[in-house]
């Protein structure tokens, strides 16, 4: 597991490096993980408090949301955590929760990078993968992938309800010369 023992982390801090492996962070995940992820940090130690700063690698393997083609997709990750205690031990004996908003907290000694690993590759995945910027789809009438071949459907017809819009858009489309079209939208200040 991913772990540091708080104990063993010298004044001047530690330096962290290693691989691991996909089943260290995921077990039985749908996360298709292209080899280990890659951790480069330094553990400092401020009291109970200790901060883990530097960068994390990965590559998973995603599905583009147009075409559904696989890709590879590397991840550069900066990492930037704050770790305290569950419980904090103060002057008297006395015991108080360490935990703060902007910390996570850890318990007997040992501070758990996995499970933050995992969950900043699950935020760094884009929200819509694409295969490539210009990816053309999937054709809904043949299902050919319209980045490596074209099809010869034609395009629906649009709703007829529509057409008068469509008819605006070219009149006005005409009258302006290509450098001032979208100019319309302007008043004639300049402003919006």
């Amino acid at each position: 597991m991913l772990t540091v023992d708080v104990r063993q982390v010298p004044n001047c801090g530690l330096d962290v490096s290693g691989e691991y492996e996909r089943e260290a962070l995921w077990e039985g995940g749908s996360i298709a993980l292209r080899g280990p992820v890659r951790l480069d940090a330094r553990v400092v130690r401020s009291g109970p408090r200790v901060a883990v700063t530097g960068h994390a690698q990965a590559e998973v393997l995603l599905a583009c949301s147009l075409c559904l083609e696989q890709f590879r997709y590397a991840l550069e990750l900066p990492v930037s955590l704050v770790f305290m205690p569950s419980v904090v031990r103060v002057a008297g004996g006395k015991e108080t929760e360490g935990g703060d908003h902007d910390a996570v907290t850890y318990e007997g000694g040992e501070v758990m990078l996995g499970e933050e690993l995992r969950q900043m590759v699950l935020v760094a995945l884009p929200m819509k993968p694409l295969c490539r910027e210009d990816c053309g789809g999937i054709c809904p009438k043949c299902g050919r992938d319209l980045g490596r071949e074209e099809c010869s459907c034609r395009p629906e017809p649009a709703d007829p309800r529509l057409a008068v819009l469509g008819k605006l858009k070219a009149v006005r489309g005409k009258d302006l010369p290509p450098e001032n079209q979208g100019a319309e939208r302007r008043g004639e200040d300049g402003t919006t």
